[in-house]
């Protein structure tokens, strides 16, 4: 493990972190003819200088490590608020199938700039050519929280396009082409149609006894 990136570009995936207060912002782009565009931005809450609050709009995200893997790579976070903890673990990986299309130059190029690491980059050689997978990367968020008591709310929010509707309470269409999906024994997604924005969430808490750690799991595509 290592300090994370600001961020991480794998094929057609691009995941960001932003600083924000005391914590960091997350955001995952899809590039669509040509351009990356976001398909899920955390909500966080606004800063003013007063104490942020003790149940956040998304997890206070403040501790962040970083890992690359043969397949991709692995975002580990945590923080605090009030009483509680939390812990994300977001992995970005090549599905296990693709559809192959498109040249480049060097199967597998690791291309570095400031504050960003490139997995899968091509590379403008005359050299001879060769095809690798042009597709999305999986980006699976595995989230959890140690509860001191009944959260007012728990779960992750965040602006999504204005494309976006719910399938079903498990299954997002975030733009043509690209889902969002939840791990149905965990977690169930809505969309606030008050404030325009996706609802992430896990299944109703029945505990009587606390502390209790609680998870809900997603991913896209």
């Amino acid at each position: 493990m290592r300090a994370a990136p600001e961020a991480y570009v794998a094929e057609r995936t691009r995941f960001k972190r932003e600083p924000r207060g005391d914590r960091f912002m997350h955001v995952v782009e899809i590039m669509i003819d040509g351009q990356y565009r976001p398909v899920l931005e955390s909500v966080e809450p606004a800063f003013d200088g007063e104490p942020a609050a003790d149940w956040p709009p998304s997890p206070p995200l403040k501790d962040w490590h970083f890992e690359e893997r043969a397949a991709g790579a692995a975002f580990m976070a945590v923080g605090a608020a009030g009483k509680s903890h939390w812990s994300a673990a977001i992995e970005i990986a090549r599905p296990a199938t693709d559809k192959v299309s498109g040249t480049v130059f060097e199967s597998e190029v690791r291309g570095r700039e400031s504050g960003l690491v490139r997995h899968g980059a091509r590379h403008t050689s005359a050299s001879t050519k060769k095809t690798v997978p042009d597709t999305f990367y999986r980006v699976r968020f595995d989230v959890a929280a140690r509860l001191a008591g009944t959260p007012r709310f728990l779960g992750s929010r965040y602006q999504c396009p204005a494309t976006c509707r719910c399938i079903d309470a498990t299954c997002v269409a975030l733009l043509p082409g690209v889902s969002l999906q939840c791990d149905p024994a965990t977690t169930r997604v809505h969309l606030d149609e008050s404030s325009g924005t996706l609802v992430i969430e896990p299944l109703p808490i029945s505990a009587t006894a606390w502390p209790q750690t609680i998870r809900w799991r997603y991913w896209i595509p």
